[in-house]
């Protein structure tokens, strides 16, 4: 099957653009996007692979390209596109979009998984699918196991409730290319595990990941949502975490997704720069200190007090740290108007979470570690939890990793209500 390919300056992407007529039946739509990648022909063979086991679904590759490119970079750019081009699939449709030109402002991987994700809801609604379509994330470094689509496509029909499933993910250790970058990324998928770990104890209503090559997203709700942004990096994080506060973010642990673990310079931060800053800072990663977690269960255990009693009568029970990140966001005017706005401690657990949310947890852990709890090496915070969070520890830090992997597969993690 050969794959349709088409090269288009920003300035001309109008409203109404599209790529070629959908195939009737059109189900799920995996949107890759691109910048600076010497191939993508393995990520493309395995979901090749895994189209085996499921029909309708299609593949759009969106090349970004922005104005302030690099000759080199340019050069990666138009040989990953002629290599795709020229390449043939069986019974999987890819469309390479390759967008030339775009203003340095909004240039990056945000813009570029709008306009993937866009195009695929517009094609899914074409198709009849809009209702019941599927629009998948993944990355141009990342290989799937064989069930890859079957399993998302059987996720979202056995979980009803869900609009949005957070795929598992490995990152694929031996892809490494030195003994340096398999350490740094074991380190870092460690600390991605941790802060898991933490929130879930904690119970909070957002402890799922946000990994933007990992998750699958419902079209209708898609449009619902808003879109995706454009933001630069992150914009796996502000968007996954609509769906969390939604409460219709769920886990998907049946089949998996393996990123690579290499350096990248294409975000400023994220997976691809905390390996290369590990590499070039000796390899240790520095993780949210355990104490600002068991200061912050205080808080969080109490919530049903708040909605019955002031933040002064609270204030004794909880740690100084906490205390004082709360005075500095004026807590106790925000919980008494939260409360004016509820009608039952239900509403008001509601409210509270929708206040202190995945984006305000982080400003708080990161208030009280420049103010408190300076960051200690990610192997000594699992050393000090494991016992509360129910992991064995082990001091040779790739089991620890196997471990945390095998837990949070088996993991049924739902939202507290």
């Amino acid at each position: 099957m050969p794959v349709s390919c088409k090269r288009i300056f920003y300035s001309d992407m109008d409203p109404g653009f599209s790529l070629s007529t959908p195939m009737p039946g059109l189900k799920c739509v995996v949107v890759i996007p691109a910048f600076a990648e010497e191939s993508l022909i393995p990520t493309l063979r395995f979901l090749e692979a895994s189209c085996a086991f499921v029909q309708h679904a299609e593949v759009i590759i969106v090349i970004n390209q922005g104005e302030d490119v690099s000759k080199h970079n340019q050069v990666v750019n138009d040989r990953c596109f002629r290599e795709i081009c020229a390449a043939q699939f069986e019974g999987l449709p890819i469309h390479v979009l390759f967008v030339e030109k775009i203003p340095v402002k909004i240039a990056g991987v945000g813009l570029a998984r709008k306009i993937g994700m866009d195009e695929a809801a517009k094609r899914l609604a074409s198709a009849g699918s809009e209702s019941n379509g599927i629009i998948i994330n993944l990355d141009a470094d990342c290989t799937v196991s064989k069930n890859y689509l079957n399993a998302i496509v059987d996720g979202f029909a056995s979980i009803p409730e869900a609009e949005l499933l957070n795929i598992h993910f490995e990152h694929y250790l031996d892809q490494t290319r030195s003994v340096a970058e398999r350490e740094a990324i074991i380190q870092y998928e460690l600390h991605l595990r941790y802060f898991i770990e933490m929130q879930r104890w904690l119970d909070l209503p957002y402890a799922c990941h946000t990994v933007g090559s990992a998750f699958a997203v419902l079209a209708s709700s898609y449009r619902k949502i808003g879109g995706m942004n454009k933001r630069k990096a992150g914009e796996d994080f502000y968007f996954i975490h609509k769906f969390t506060k939604k409460g219709t973010a769920r886990d998907l642990n049946q089949c998996i997704v393996y990123p690579s673990g290499r350096t990248s310079f294409r975000v400023p931060f994220g997976t691809g720069k905390a390996v290369e800053n590990l590499i070039k800072d000796d390899l240790v990663f520095k993780t949210y200190n355990p104490k600002s977690f068991v200061d912050l269960k205080e808080l969080v255990q109490r919530i049903d007090y708040l909605y019955s009693n002031s933040y002064s009568s609270l204030k004794p029970k909880l740690s100084k740290p906490v205390n004082a990140y709360l005075v500095s966001q004026t807590f106790d005017t925000v919980i008494e108007k939260i409360k004016s706005n509820c009608t039952s401690l239900i509403s008001f657990r509601k409210a509270f979470f929708q206040w202190f949310d995945a984006f305000r947890l982080m400003k708080c852990l990161h208030f009280i570690q420049d103010h408190y709890y300076p960051n200690v090496p990610v192997h000594e915070a699992l050393e000090s939890v494991g016992g509360i969070v129910g992991i064995e520890y082990s001091d040779k830090p790739e089991k620890l990793l196997l471990s945390l992997r095998a837990k949070h597969k088996l993991s049924k993690w739902t939202p507290r209500k």
